[in-house]
């Protein structure tokens, strides 16, 4: 395959190379890089949600790719060992939802006016997540580590779609086969009502905010 065959030439020419799920099916951001623009992007709505929020009946359509998608690198190490020599770790999205703290609130004016970009999650699935995440900051806090405490908000969706990948990678052979998990996140994720007015640089606390996620979606030894 086109992917085997680039992996190849990596390993052969001493270098190795990140394969990067770029988008899903239906777009997972806003813009032309991976998304369907000018129409609204639909995995986070049809991909994500109806699944994420209880459906049972409905196709957990991301989760299950990037399982899949780590399956086969797996498969790499015994089938093609050259291959998967020339590959240096995966990245299990692209600037997910980039974007979405610009257009919070705003509709879909082309084809459904009453659907988001970007949906919260159910009130039940957020709380439980939220605590989740700031209980593991008051942790950190404790050790001397000045942790940001993350904000309610439509990024929840992401942050939890981003924890579950790293839990799949983990829960493979790539991390003892010495492969990498590069995960990506852009700010644009948050809005800045997302908070409060006593921060003087909402742009500065964002990059605050990932960090705290980050040391929660993982071990020191990780990263």
């Amino acid at each position: 395959s086109l992917l085997t065959n680039f992996l190849r030439a990596c390993a052969k020419h001493g270098i190795t190379a990140i394969l990067d799920l770029h988008t899903y099916p239906g777009g997972t951001s806003i813009g032309t890089f991976s998304g369907v623009w000018p129409r609204w992007s639909r995995f986070w709505i049809y991909g994500d949600a109806p699944a994420t929020d209880g459906n049972e009946t409905k196709e957990d359509i991301g989760r299950e790719l990037f399982q899949n998608f780590v399956l086969w690198v797996e498969s790499l190490a015994t089938e093609d060992p050259t291959a998967f020599e020339g590959l240096r770790g995966v990245s299990p999205m692209n600037e997910p939802a980039h974007l979405a703290g610009l257009f919070f609130g705003e509709k879909d004016s082309i084809l459904d006016s009453s659907l988001e970009f970007l949906p919260e999650l159910p009130k039940e699935m957020a709380d439980s997540y939220l605590a989740e995440l700031n209980d593991s900051c008051n942790q950190e806090a404790e050790g001397g580590y000045k942790c940001t405490k993350i904000p309610n908000g439509n990024h929840l969706r992401v942050l939890l779609w981003l924890r579950d990948a790293a839990e799949t990678f983990r829960s493979s052979s790539l991390p003892s086969l010495g492969k990498e998990l590069h995960m990506n996140i852009i700010e644009s994720i948050f809005s800045s009502s997302d908070f409060s007015e006593k921060y003087t640089n909402p742009e500065k606390e964002k990059m605050h905010t990932i960090a705290s996620w980050w040391r929660s979606a993982t071990t020191p030894e990780e990263r």
